[in-house]
């Protein structure tokens, strides 16, 4: 049984009972779209819903196949009539006397909301490309021969010209799926977090910190040495070892791990990891998988995660769709961060870098000093609980603690987040504008701190 199909039962038997007219596979296709985009139920109809389901949801996320407006518009006007005569209303829903003329006024122009390209989702403009080709997702017998014709339709796509993808896919959809954009425009509603003090800021600014670091622009180093044509991959989605020597070498992935290596050497005072450090850049690339390579999944990993490079079966080529004006800039800036995030999640504590961010919003400067005294004392550093395990060797744990600190500072250090004067560190604008990502992502349980 469908999400919806017991209640429609109870409004088809209701509708029928009044003489009204409906289409059910329409009202279920509506209730469908508004729960898994709008995160509404399916009883809760404010007022501006349903010119906005019809206007804007439905051209961009609804069926290739346009409904009759008319037979929507009844059928929406009938079901919140339902709703309110069986009780079912939710608080808030607004007077179905008043959505009911929402319908109406709004089926005369859906027809041509729907057939704007500038409203469809991505996934939308790749369905109806698909069947122009004669690849439809309808009937697949399987998940995997569902994934065969989505791999099909994505290799025909990847070979059109780039201005031809362009047309058809001007990403300027009017209603953005709330799932797949909580997160990245978090930071541009200055309400998001009302217990958050994050002041605005100038976007050309926050954007300029954002793609000015050496972090975005290593990230966009590699997006162009992926290119239009594409680099082999695996089926994991990380580059095969031949294409991934290649990317250490030309990508200068040597110097930033050397700096990594670094630090177990002056924390820990460890001779061999002193030569470790001085010997990494003169031996090449050593590694058995490139998933295994810090110093280029530091820039791969979130250069997926921020769809600014596509992997598909075999092969892997950089998204057609480049961000465009400042806007843009930072969302895909605190996207690729947050991918940088979620990929050293087991290699550094988080908890150093969400305690930065919290004293950076509260305090505008954090002290270094004061952080690694916290984090010293911090029940996350699992080294320091190894000193009372191993008393003997205290000095050593504790310089592992320590060590484990650094590390986290020097993989945001050039990301633009913040900037370091002395033993300070005061976030940027951008900086607050991840900040808010940031604790967005560990409010909802996307990230784990």
């Amino acid at each position: 049984m469908g999400d919806h199909e017991l209640l429609i039962r109870h409004f088809a038997k209701w509708a029928s009972s009044k003489h009204q007219s409906f289409d059910a596979d329409l009202l279920e296709a509506a209730l469908d779209l508004r729960s898994h985009h709008d995160e509404r139920g399916h009883t809760f109809w404010p007022a501006g819903s349903v010119e906005e389901l019809m206007l804007e949801r439905w051209p961009t996320h609804g069926p290739l196949d346009v409904p009759d407006p008319d037979t929507l518009a009844q059928t929406l006007s009938t079901y919140v009539h339902f709703l309110r005569a069986t009780g079912r209303m939710a608080s808030g829903s607004g007077n179905p006397k008043n959505l009911a003329r929402e319908a109406r006024r709004a089926a005369p122009k859906m027809a041509a909301a729907c057939a704007d390209v500038g409203r469809h989702s991505p996934t939308k403009v790749l369905q109806t490309f698909g069947r122009e080709i004669g690849i439809t997702l309808d009937g697949a017998a399987d998940a995997d021969e569902l994934q065969s014709r989505l791999d099909r339709i994505q290799d025909a796509w990847n070979a059109l010209p780039m201005a031809e993808r362009r047309a058809r896919m001007p990403l300027t959809a009017a209603a953005p799926s709330l799932p797949s954009q909580r997160l990245t425009d978090a930071w541009a509603h200055e309400d998001a977090f009302d217990d958050t003090p994050i002041p605005p800021s100038d976007p050309d600014l926050r954007a300029a910190q954002a793609t000015g670091s050496p972090f975005v622009q290593d990230c966009l180093r590699l997006l162009e040495w992926v290119g239009d044509g594409g680099r082999h991959v695996t089926r994991t989605g990380v580059l095969r070892l031949a294409e991934a020597e290649a990317a250490y070498v030309d990508l200068g992935a040597a110097d930033w791990e050397r700096g990594w290596w670094r630090i177990e050497r002056s924390v820990l005072h460890d001779d061999a990891l002193s030569e470790e450090a001085e010997r990494i850049g003169s031996e090449g690339f050593w590694w058995r998988s490139a998933g295994e390579c810090l110093p280029l999944e530091r820039v791969w990993f979130p250069c997926q995660a921020a769809g600014l490079l596509e992997t598909r079966a075999t092969v892997a080529r950089t998204d057609s769709r480049q961000p465009q004006g400042a806007t843009e800039w930072v969302r895909a800036g605190c996207s690729l961060l947050l991918g940088l995030v979620q990929r050293f999640a087991q290699e550094v504590p988080l908890i150093v870098l969400m305690s930065v961010l919290g004293r950076g919003i509260l305090d505008g400067s954090v002290s270094i000093v004061e952080e690694a005294k916290d984090w010293a004392n911090d029940e996350a550093n699992h080294d320091a609980r190894m000193v009372e395990l191993m008393p003997d060797d205290a000095d050593y744990w504790h310089a592992r603690g320590r060590a484990a600190f650094a590390r986290c500072l020097y993989l945001f250090d050039d990301t633009g987040i913040w900037v370091r004067d002395d033993d300070t560190l005061r976030l940027t604008d951008f900086g607050r504008d991840f900040a808010r990502v940031f604790f967005g992502a560990v409010d909802s349980g996307e990230l784990s701190v």
